[in-house]
Order: structure tokens, then sequence, then C-alpha cells
């Protein structure tokens, strides 16, 4: 089963390096993308369908926004959604 993390952009002038190389939410080597970016939940999807689906209705966001590309300074305003795949835990 595999999470989708959903991010959203940060208030104006930080919205400015959401969509810059080096502040992909949730990754890279730098922590930097926590000044642009705030997770605020998930979607959650298996890749075939299954009897006991299982979600957090506390986090989950419902149907997934697009996932995050890099771009330049105008790329993302704020308060917009992305999501960035990530493997459900415990799986290999």
């Amino acid at each position: 089963q595999f999470r989708q993390r959903i991010f959203q952009c940060g208030d104006p002038p930080i919205n400015l390096l959401c969509g810059k190389a080096g502040f992909e939410p949730g990754g890279g080597d730098s922590m930097d993308w926590r000044d642009a970016w705030t997770e605020v939940g998930y979607c959650a999807g298996t890749l075939a369908p299954t009897k006991s689906p299982t979600f957090d209705p506390a986090h989950f966001i419902g149907g997934c926004p697009d996932e995050w590309k890099a771009g330049d300074d105008t790329s993302y305003r704020e308060e917009d959604l992305v999501s960035v795949a990530a493997a459900e835990s415990g799986s290999a």
C-alpha cells in the first residue's frame, strides 16, 4: 500500500520558494523545504482492490492534488496543495 503525503505552500513571500529545486516537500538532502511547505495530511490507496481498506479520517484529505514539480518562483501560490509519494510504513 502507498500513501501520498499532502503539503501546503506557505504564505507570501515564502511561497516564492515552493517551486524551486531543493525545496521539494518532504525530501531531498536539505531540510530547507520546511521553510516553504507544511504537511497537512495524506491521501491513500492501494495498487489493487482490497476488501478491507484503511485510513485515518483525522488526516485524510480525500482526492490527491497534483504531484510536486520543480519550477520557478511563480509555480505555486500561497495555500496551493501538492502530493508526494511515500511508501506506507513497514513496506519494503
